[in-house]
C-alpha cells in the first residue's frame, strides 16, 4: 500500500513538471509575440538647426509601410497632411513663415503611431556697439 502511494505521488509530480514544461514556450512564445508588438516598425528623428528656422525629418520604414505624415499646431491646424512609401525618408522643411507656437510631428501606419513635438519661437536681440 505504501509503495503505491509513493508510485502515485512520483506519477503526480512527473505530470505536473511534464505540464510545467509545457507551459513554459507557450509563455515564451507569448513574451516574445508581445516584445515583437512592442518593437515598431519604423521610426522617426527630428534634428534641429537652431541656427535657422528649419528642421530635418528622418523616417526608417524597412517594411515600406504606406505611413501618414502629418505637421500640426494647436492655432493653427494642420499645416502639412502627406503620404509616405519609401523606405528612407528624408526632408527639410522651412518654418519661416510659420507662426510660432508648440507644432506635432505626427507618423502613422494606422496601427502604430509615433509623436515629436518642436517649438518654434522668434527671440529678438538688441545690440549696443560702438561706432568709430
Amino acid at each position: 500500500m505504501k509503495a503505491k502511494k509513493i508510485m502515485s505521488f512520483v506519477l503526480f509530480l512527473f505530470i505536473s513538471a511534464f505540464a510545467s514544461a509545457q507551459k513554459g514556450p507557450q509563455e515564451i512564445s507569448g513574451a516574445i509575440l508581445r516584445q515583437m508588438e512592442m518593437t515598431p516598425s519604423f521610426s522617426m528623428g527630428v534634428a534641429v538647426n537652431k541656427a535657422a528656422t528649419r528642421f530635418d525629418l528622418l523616417i526608417q520604414n524597412p517594411e515600406g509601410k504606406k505611413l501618414h505624415l502629418k505637421i500640426s499646431s494647436h492655432g493653427l491646424g494642420t499645416v502639412i497632411d502627406t503620404v509616405i512609401n519609401s523606405t528612407n525618408f528624408n526632408q527639410r522643411y522651412n518654418m519661416e513663415q510659420v507662426e510660432d507656437g508648440e507644432y506635432s510631428i505626427t507618423v502613422s501606419d494606422g496601427k502604430e503611431k509615433q509623436v515629436q513635438k518642436i517649438e518654434l519661437k522668434t527671440i529678438t536681440t538688441r545690440n549696443v556697439e560702438v561706432i568709430k
